[in-house]
């Protein structure tokens, strides 16, 4: 079988990777990638060459590309809740410069389908909290936390054709859990109305997790009248100044893992990504990150069942988009 090359794109609500994949028998090798911020740039077609100065190729000589884009995609433009720097008109971009077999899809289906691979299992990739024991014809669910809170779900189905899921679960509400902890009980409610009262409006697993979530929860805890910036915390954090942000941040990861658990037995697998956790992986590795799972006591044994594993490496997401566009 000759080698395919295919160019694949992640590109975020702020951040643009890109890369290029070689396949040889069934076998995908990230030749070489680059993360590159779009504000930096005033049109998609200067972006576009950029990309292909750095991987030291142009898109039509590509066998196949895929986007994954954070937004929504209508067969032209690439539109994000979050607004882009400039118009993401891909149909357009790919019609005047005769790019071969491109499609454009979520930017969680690469990291989800980076989890059917067996790459995953290289601890350089992703570390693994809870083994679990996985079903091969379970249900994979992936979720980011970073600019917002995004998460995708999967499952292998007749002759290994590829089911994909949709959900906006980083916008469910918190409401008050069924806590039997009452310390734990009283801090939620605490933070709740603190919440609501700066920020006027329902409080989700966006509004704690995602963004500037993090500066909420370090000013919740240290009761400051001026809040820091997700970076300045982020300092804190790794200088060992900040364990009590960090353990209410993992509680609430954790209480939004058991959430995701419960809606939708991921037998196949849970994983967990995004800029947020991989800037501060002790977020994902905390003691408190069980505490909150647990605050949802039901079905506990058969959840304790699921793998949970934590997404370190970003060239898995492009192993996992090559294995898509392979299908």
């Amino acid at each position: 079988m000759p080698n395919k090359h295919f160019i694949i794109w992640d590109l975020g609500g702020t951040k643009c990777g890109a890369a290029k994949v070689k396949i040889t028998d069934h076998h995908f090798e990230c030749e070489k990638s680059v993360m590159l911020h779009p504000r930096d740039y005033k049109v998609l077609d200067e972006l576009t060459d950029h990309i292909e100065a750095i991987l030291g190729v142009k898109h039509d000589g590509a066998d196949k590309i895929l986007i994954a884009g954070a937004g929504a995609y209508d067969g032209y433009v690439l539109e994000n809740a979050n607004p882009y720097p400039f118009r993401m008109d891909f149909a357009r971009l790919a019609w005047e410069r005769n790019w071969p077999i491109m499609n454009v899809v979520h930017d969680y289906v690469p990291v989800l389908c980076s989890t059917f691979t067996p790459y995953i299992q290289d601890p350089k990739h992703a570390t693994i909290i809870t083994p679990g024991v996985p079903d091969p014809r379970g249900r994979h669910v992936v979720f980011g936390v970073g600019t917002g809170l995004g998460l995708k779900d999967g499952a292998l189905v007749d002759d290994n054709r590829l089911w994909v899921g949709s959900n906006e679960m980083g916008h469910v509400g918190i409401s008050f859990p069924p806590l039997t902890n009452s310390q734990e009980s009283k801090r939620h409610q605490e933070l709740i109305c603190f919440l609501t009262s700066t920020l006027k409006q329902p409080i989700t697993f966006e509004t704690i997790l995602s963004g500037a979530g993090l500066a909420r929860l370090h000013q919740f805890c240290t009761g400051s009248a001026e809040g820091l910036s997700p970076g300045e915390v982020s300092v804190l954090l790794h200088q060992g100044k900040a364990a009590e942000t960090a353990a209410l941040f993992a509680w609430y990861l954790g209480l939004f893992v058991g959430c995701v658990q419960l809606c939708f037995m991921p037998t196949g697998g849970l994983w967990m990504t995004g800029g947020v956790l991989k800037k501060n992986p002790m977020l994902a590795l905390n003691p408190a990150l069980q505490q909150g799972i647990n605050a949802h006591p039901a079905y506990s044994h058969m959840r304790q069942q699921f793998p949970l594993a934590f997404i370190t490496s970003d060239e898995l997401a492009y192993l996992g988009a090559a294995w898509y566009a392979s299908l």
